[in-house]
């Protein structure tokens, strides 16, 4: 099972990776 933590903070990654690959 995953922690949620891990969960949260893939999901928030993904979101900054997501908004910088647009802000680029």
């Amino acid at each position: 099972t995953l922690p949620v933590a891990i969960v949260a903070a893939a999901y928030i990654i993904g979101q900054a990776m997501v908004g910088f690959y647009i802000l680029v």
